[in-house]
C-alpha cells in the first residue's frame, strides 16, 4: 500500500505541474495556481513516503534502480514529448556512479564530475561545466540547475532541521569527533585513504574551517539584514595552507571544541524571526535556518567519513 501511495502522489505532482502550464496558457491563472500548491503537496507527501521506504534501498541499490528505469526508457517506445538524449544522459552518469560504489564507499569525484548541471526542460544531465545550451533541447544556461557534492538549500527542503535539532546536532559533534579521534597516531592522521581524497587531518581540518565560516556569516546576517556572504574561496579549500597537518588529534579536536563554542554562542538564543533573517549568497537568498541546516548536515555527514576512514586503518 505505501508503495502504492508512493507512485500516486509522485505521479499526480508531475501531473499537477504538467496541469498548471496549460492552465496559464488558457488564461485559468487561478487554477494553475491551485493545480501547483497540490503539485507541492503530494511531492512533500511523496517524499515522506520515500524516507519510510529508504531503509529497504542502500545506495548501490537506488542507483541500480535508476539506471534500470531509464534504460527501460531508452529500450521502450518513448513518447514524442521526452527526449531519448536526455534519458542517455543520466543512463551514463548512473552507470559510472555505480561502478565507482562497487570501489569506493562514495562515488569518486575520478568517476563522476565534482559538479553534475540538470536542464529543467528536459532533464539532460551534464558534468563539469555549465552548457551555454542543452545539447538536447536548447535551452539556455539559466534553465540549467546545478547539483553539487553539497548543498546550503534546495527547493525540496532536503535534510531540514528546526532550531532544536540543529543545537543539538551542533553541540555533540565535538565530543563524537574526539570519540573516534581519541587514539588516533599521526600515521593514522596523516594517511590518504585513496590517491587524491583528503587524509583524516584534513577531513577534520575542513570541518573546523567550514564551522568558522558557519559563524562568519551568522555574524554578517545578524548585524545586517540580506548581508552578502559570498566567499573568494570555496569551503573544501578554506584549510590549505593552515598546518592542520601538524597537529595531533588533541589538538584538532580542541580547534573544533573552540570554534563550535563561539559558533552555539552566536545561535543558541536566536528566536524564530530571528532563524528567518536572510542573506545574499552568491545570486540567492539564504536564511538563518538554511545555514543551520546546512552546517548540521555538514557535520552528520563528515563525521560518518571519520567513523569509515578511523574503521578502515584499523582494520
Amino acid at each position: 500500500m505505501s508503495e502504492d501511495a508512493l507512485e500516486r502522489s509522485a505521479g499526480l505532482a508531475a501531473l499537477a505541474l504538467a496541469g498548471a502550464e496549460e492552465a496559464v496558457r488558457n488564461g485559468q491563472f487561478n487554477l494553475a495556481k491551485v493545480l501547483r500548491a497540490a503539485a507541492h503537496t503530494h511531492r512533500a507527501l511523496a517524499h515522506g513516503l520515500a524516507r519510510e521506504q529508504l531503509g529497504s534501498f542502500p545506495a548501490p541499490t537506488l542507483i541500480e534502480h535508476a539506471l534500470d528505469s531509464t534504460r527501460a526508457l531508452l529500450a521502450g517506445e518513448m513518447p514524442a514529448s521526452t527526449q531519448p538524449g536526455a534519458a542517455a544522459s543520466a543512463a551514463a552518469i548512473l552507470d559510472k556512479a555505480l561502478a565507482s560504489l562497487q570501489e569506493h564507499p562514495d562515488v569518486s569525484e575520478r568517476d563522476v564530475a565534482q559538479f553534475l548541471w540538470g536542464c529543467h526542460l528536459c532533464g539532460y544531465l551534464a558534468e563539469g561545466r555549465r552548457p551555454d545550451s542543452c545539447p538536447v533541447c536548447g535551452a539556455l544556461a539559466p534553465d540549467f540547475e546545478m547539483f553539487g557534492p553539497f548543498y546550503a538549500q534546495t527547493s525540496e527542503r532536503l535534510g531540514r532541521m528546526d532550531p532544536r535539532e540543529i543545537l543539538e546536532t551542533l553541540f555533540s559533534a565535538p565530543a563524537a569527533l574526539e570519540a573516534e579521534i581519541r587514539d588516533a597516531t599521526p600515521a593514522m592522521l596523516a594517511a590518504h585513504p585513496a590517491e587524491g581524497e583528503w587524509s583524516l587531518a584534513e577531513l577534520i581540518a575542513h570541518i573546523i574551517e567550514t564551522d568558522l565560516l558557519f559563524a562568519a556569516r551568522l555574524r554578517a546576517v545578524i548585524a545586517q539584514n540580506d548581508a552578502p556572504v559570498d566567499g573568494q574561496v570555496m569551503p573544501w579549500l578554506l584549510h590549505v595552507g593552515k598546518g592542520y597537518e601538524e597537529l595531533d588529534a588533541a589538538a584538532l579536536v580542541r580547534r573544533f571544541r573552540d570554534s563550535r563554542a563561539a559558533s552555539l554562542a552566536l545561535i543558541q538564543d536566536l528566536t524564530p524571526r530571528d532563524w528567518a533573517r536572510r542573506a545574499n549568497m552568491r545570486g540567492s537568498v539564504a536564511t538563518l535556518l538554511d545555514f543551520g541546516t546546512w552546517i548540521a548536515n555538514h557535520d552528520t555527514g563528515h563525521l560518518q567519513q571519520v567513523r569509515r576512514m578511523v574503521r578502515q586503518f584499523r582494520g
